[in-house]
């Protein structure tokens, strides 16, 4: 047996506590139900798609995932993720870190934030020098090496490789401005625009700012410069 085979096999091993069961990767070959439960013929149609009543749907999924929450529709295989889950409702976070006061609501959580103090990076890019403190970010960087945009926007072209810019992208769509600014009348739909209105306008000299035409005010700054400098000039 190679030393890489070894390292393959402990990267499988993953202590229980940590497993996330919404990125959980399952191989559905593995999954097997008694014919007792269901009638495949009624469940599954020609494309492999679930059919049936909806009583009939609810008794299989209780089936696949009997533990259920009590608060939304959430359901899991397992106790363990569902006491994890749980937390999402109660605020509970019992994990605390001993360098600072993060506290996370599961292991696997303050685990990934440790690596912030001891400054680990596990998860490496195999194709540049990008490290990661999470596999999360690093599958993330990944798609941009292979150009993957899973992430499609349902009015235009538009696709990102995060649902972060998704979300960001989707308020041009919209006539949302939640960012204003505390100054003037001014309302953007990303905080990055409000954040550069403000220090292109209001740093500088915020009581000569025009905010309905900015041009004016980058003119007004010329001019006043350049007044300087031929007085500067004019001096003997």
């Amino acid at each position: 047996m190679s030393g890489e085979e070894v390292i393959i096999k402990q990267e499988l091993i993953i202590p229980e506590e940590v497993i996330d069961e919404e990125v959980m990767i399952v191989d559905d070959k593995a999954l097997t139900i008694p014919e007792e439960v269901i009638d495949e013929g009624e469940m599954v149609d020609d494309d492999g798609e679930l059919t049936g009543s909806d009583d009939t749907l609810d008794d299989y999924n209780a089936y696949l995932k009997p533990y259920a929450c009590r608060r939304c529709p959430y359901r899991t295989t397992q106790l363990g993720p569902l006491t994890t889950h749980m937390r999402t409702h109660t605020g509970e976070k019992p994990y605390a870190c001993d360098s600072c006061n993060y506290k996370a609501s599961t292991r696997g959580n303050l685990m990934i934030h440790s690596r912030t103090h001891t400054g680990e990076k596990p998860y490496v890019c195999d194709i540049c020098n990008y490290r990661s403190t999470q596999p999360g970010c690093l599958k993330i960087h990944k798609r941009a090496h292979t150009g993957e945009k899973p992430y499609a926007c349902g009015i235009c072209a538009y696709r990102t490789i995060t649902g972060g810019n998704l979300k960001l992208h989707m308020k041009t769509h919209t006539v949302e401005k939640p960012y204003a600014c505390d100054v003037c009348d001014y309302k953007s739909k990303h905080k990055g625009s409000l954040k550069k209105h403000r220090m292109n306008l209001h740093t500088v000299n915020p009581h000569t700012v025009d905010c309905e035409n900015p041009n004016n005010a980058e003119r007004k700054n010329e001019n006043t410069q350049g007044q300087g400098e031929s007085s500067r000039e004019e001096e003997p």
